[in-house]
């Protein structure tokens, strides 16, 4: 990384993951294991949804402050708790029958 540093290029997010965070991450879950496939995912998913919403700004310190603002409001309990309610509004309702499952539609 510092070789990196020292050419002056861009450090990417995974990169930086990896040099700031990665240790703290194996000392508190003792660990990668389990946790190294749904964190990376995490991480990509999360990216991606940033980048639609945060795509048309130009200006880093701007997208920053945004996506600061972003993750601020989803750790709202108001806003978890409506997307809670939305989540469970839309899920399909499945009833047992002796033969499988069957979709009941709603009206």
């Amino acid at each position: 990384m510092k070789q990196w540093r020292a050419l002056n290029l861009s450090i990417t997010v995974k990169a930086h993951i990896i040099e700031d965070h990665l240790l703290d991450y194996i000392e508190h879950y003792g660990g990668l294991g389990d946790f190294q496939e749904e964190f990376i995912e995490k991480l990509h998913q999360d990216t991606k949804r940033f980048r639609r919403r945060m795509g048309s700004l130009s200006d880093f310190k701007k997208k920053c402050d945004a996506i600061t603002s972003w993750c601020r409001l989803e750790s709202l309990d108001l806003v978890k708790g409506a997307q809670q309610k939305v989540a469970t509004a839309s899920k399909r309702n499945l009833k047992r029958y002796s033969d499988g499952l069957e979709s009941i539609s709603r009206a």
